[in-house]
């Protein structure tokens, strides 16, 4: 009986025997914490998995649906493949719309002390939109030399081609067709506004020689007498030019008025079509010696809500604030006409500078930077080409440009390649695709 009695008291067995089956939800819960870091680790891997996945769709959205829903599955599978953890993906969920991607996946975490209580694996999903980051609403004017010069090393084809890409690019980004509006502003020394157009412009009926050409409208100014303004022509009238009164050019120079006069190269736009810009191009006749200023002028007057009316589209220029109104002016700052007509010692009216072979005048050269000034004082942006740049001018450029980031100076066909690149980026946000949600 004693022997019974010993071993019915006997408790060491049933602590130890307690013991172990309270230890079993303890390691359970240990283990679910285990568990549930590293499903927070794997939900990091999968939520940057989905993101890559949204933005490929994204980068794609103006493919057909069923190519964008290929990127992007082929995207998470690449990735979701690279997670280092073991997992059981399912097939994300693809929602393509008009301007934006959703994707949305979830995979199975298998689980390794939490299956003491019966949980055998962890859901984790993640989810992202992502949109193409677009362009804004803009009217932009290319302001392109179209003298000999340019035509050196072939920089004016690259800049034609450059702009060209650059502007199916940027047509291509925006939402609306009509969010991109464009215009085409050849100059030499002149500008050939059209002869329809300018007809509207001047007073009285056009002289029978007239091609399309204005004079310069000098608004004569104390420290500016050469200035001109974006003041609409129901303010202040043209005057066409004509052989006779692009006299100095000949009698000095003895230039041929076709090829140093009113080039038969016109103002293209406003237009929606970069096909419009892309045939003028490539019509454009070179020649003269090239005044910047003027061009800058007829850019700010295509940009400008004063002249809204006058260029044969509705709602065009946009009033100020509306829309982002920017010009590009690619030129190489090389100028025989700026000494004859603006600052030379010989020119009209004589400044006293000295010639210096193709350089502009520094008379000149201050007018056309506070042209500049005044055009960014009215909202418009400016970014500047330089291409092959000519020394002398280069700070005033640079000084005309909107910021440093909107001056480039392009020396070679790469650098040209990449100053357009970065106008694009500028154009559209810099961000290209980028996630909403």
């Amino acid at each position: 009986m004693k022997s019974v009695r010993s071993f019915l008291s006997d408790s060491n067995a049933a602590v130890a025997l307690l013991f172990g089956v309270a230890l079993l939800p303890v390691m359970g819960l240990a283990g679910v914490a285990v568990d549930y870091a590293t499903a927070r680790d794997v939900q990091r891997y999968l939520q940057a998995t989905v993101d890559s996945a949204a933005l490929a769709g994204a980068a794609a959205i103006k493919e057909p649906e069923g190519q964008i829903k290929k990127i992007v599955k082929d995207s998470f599978g690449t990735n979701v493949a690279g997670i280092p953890f073991e997992l059981t993906p399912s097939n994300p969920k693809i929602v393509p719309t008009g301007s934006q991607v959703e994707v949305e996946a979830s995979v199975a975490v298998p689980t390794t002390l939490s299956k003491l209580l019966g949980i055998n694996e962890m859901s984790v999903s993640a989810r992202a939109v992502a949109g193409n980051a677009g362009v804004d609403p803009v009217e932009i004017v290319f302001v392109i030399d179209i003298t000999e010069s340019m035509g050196f090393n072939g920089a004016w084809e690259k800049a034609r081609t450059e702009m060209d890409k650059m502007l199916d690019e940027i047509k291509k980004a925006a939402e609306d067709g009509d969010d991109v509006i464009m215009g085409l502003v050849p100059f030499s020394d002149r500008v050939n506004v059209g002869v329809a157009r300018a007809e509207n412009w001047i007073t009285g009926k056009a002289p029978k020689d007239f091609q399309g050409c204005l004079e310069p409208r000098v608004e004569s100014e104390i420290d500016f007498p050469h200035m001109e303004s974006a003041a609409s022509p129901s303010d202040i009238v043209f005057t066409p030019t004509t052989p006779k009164n692009f006299g100095i050019f000949r009698t000095v120079r003895g230039w041929n008025w076709a090829t140093a006069g009113c080039l038969d190269s016109p103002i293209v736009g406003p237009t929606t079509d970069v096909k419009d810009l892309r045939t003028a191009f490539q019509k454009i006749k070179k020649g003269g010696t090239g005044r910047a200023e003027q061009g800058l002028l007829w850019a700010w007057r295509m940009l400008s809500p004063d002249w809204a009316g006058q260029w044969g589209m509705a709602n065009f220029p946009a009033a100020k604030g509306e829309k982002r109104k920017v010009v590009g002016l690619i030129v190489d700052g090389r100028s025989e006409g700026y000494y004859w007509e603006m600052g030379g010692s010989k020119g009209n009216p004589p400044a006293g500078e000295k010639y210096v072979n193709n350089s502009p005048t520094a008379y000149a050269m201050k007018h056309f930077q506070e042209i500049c000034k005044r055009m960014k004082g009215d909202g418009v942006e400016i970014h500047v080409f330089y291409v092959n740049g000519e020394a002398r001018g280069k700070d005033y450029y640079k000084a005309c440009a909107s910021d440093e980031n909107t001056m480039y100076s392009a020396d070679n066909m790469q650098s040209l390649t990449d100053a357009f690149s970065s106008m694009k980026l500028s154009l559209s946000g810099g961000s290209g695709p980028r996630l909403v949600e």
